[in-house]
């Protein structure tokens, strides 16, 4: 017998009160509940049962028994449906009123609902949660992906100054080399000048020497030629010998004046290699300066 047959209000059935509890006195659901509840569970039987009783009218309906009522919930709901409650048992038995079999069920019809809905309620914030964790698992990706990126371009920018500073290490080295290399060049320049400079003041002497013995012979020689005609052979070769001795001497000074422009040249290409170290000195004072700015950041 199906439950929606069942379910049918019978004629001889007194009404029930509305104010009638949906629970037995021992806290079981009434059947009534448990009626609802296999209405519920087969609307499209229910709909066709109704429509055959009101098509056969007042006089084809006919008295339900516990028993029927029962056996209509035995064939619906089986044993797991009456398993481990003893009113639903009772009333699959058959050892419960009609009334009192559809309170049971109505009130097995409520408990079910609630447990549907709060587990429903249960599923909706289990699924909000997951939903929740997923976006924040999104963002925490995102963040992820732009922290990555962010330290593989610090990265790159740290290798970049790594090897920049290594070019300027090894430039600053090769720099510092060059420098003591000039710097030794320099140190020799200064020592040779120094001597060639007491050569030079030596040179000086003879230099105003021999121009004061020119001048003193060239009074000789004045003296001489406003003398007479009859000047012996003698002075003659005295002057000769005077003459040779002066060009001699003229053409130490003269050597000694070349020497005195070499020594110019040599102090001007001095003087540039001085310049040159002061600004290699300047240039590493500079590069110092660099790293230690670097190291500060």
């Amino acid at each position: 017998m199906k439950l929606s047959s069942a379910l049918q209000p019978s004629s001889h059935e007194p009404k029930r009160d509305k104010k009638t509890r949906p629970y037995t006195s021992a806290g079981r659901p009434t059947a009534s509940a448990s009626r609802g509840v296999a209405a519920r569970r087969s609307p499209s039987k229910f709909k066709t049962t109704t429509a055959t009783t009101a098509t056969a009218g007042p006089s084809s309906r006919r008295p339900r028994t516990a028993g029927a009522l029962a056996r209509s919930v035995g064939s619906v709901g089986g044993d797991e449906f009456t398993r481990g409650d003893p009113l639903l048992q009772a009333v699959d038995a058959g050892e419960l009123g009609d009334e009192a079999a559809v309170r049971v069920l109505k009130a097995k019809l409520k408990v079910t609902m609630e447990q549907m809905d709060a587990a429903t309620e249960e599923l909706k914030a289990v699924k909000n949660e997951l939903q929740s964790l997923k976006s924040q698992h999104k963002d925490t990706s995102k963040e992820a992906t732009k922290e990555k990126k962010s330290a593989q371009a610090a990265q790159r920018s740290a290798n970049q100054m790594k090897r920049l500073l290594d070019d300027m290490t090894g430039k600053y080295e090769r720099e510092k080399e060059r420098a003591k290399d000039l710097q030794a060049e320099v140190d020799a320049m200064k020592r040779k000048a120094k001597q060639e400079s007491a050569g030079n003041q030596g040179l000086e002497v003879r230099l105003n020497r021999a121009l004061e013995e020119r001048d003193n012979l060239k009074l000789q020689l004045q003296k001489l030629k406003e003398r007479p005609a009859q000047a012996s052979d003698a002075d003659l070769k005295a002057l000769e010998d005077e003459i040779k001795q002066l060009r001699k001497q003229r053409n130490e000074v003269l050597e000694a004046f070349e020497k005195a422009l070499r020594l110019v040249d040599v102090l001007k290409r001095q003087k540039v290699h001085l310049e040159a170290a002061r600004a290699l000195a300047f240039t590493e004072e500079e590069f110092i300066q660099a790293l230690d700015w670097r190291q500060l950041e």
